[in-house]
């Protein structure tokens, strides 16, 4: 069986809407939805995110750290 990853992509420093990806949709952040999403899917063996290291970033890694 081939091991499957996903990579996210989020940031929090965008030029239309800042700090998207921690923007809460249902009393929960945006991130926690598409990571909640992807931990349904059998296949998975990992989920990655994938961001900057700027600074800014911090806040988001912190919490996909929190969720393990």
């Amino acid at each position: 069986m081939k091991k499957v990853k996903a990579i996210i992509q989020a940031r929090m420093g965008s030029t239309r809407l800042k700090n998207k990806s921690l923007l809460l949709l249902a009393n929960r952040p945006i991130i926690f939805h598409c990571i909640e999403r992807l931990q349904a899917v059998k296949s998975l063996e990992q989920i990655i995110l994938a961001t900057s290291e700027l600074p800014e970033n911090d806040s988001l890694a912190d919490y996909a750290v929190s969720l393990g």
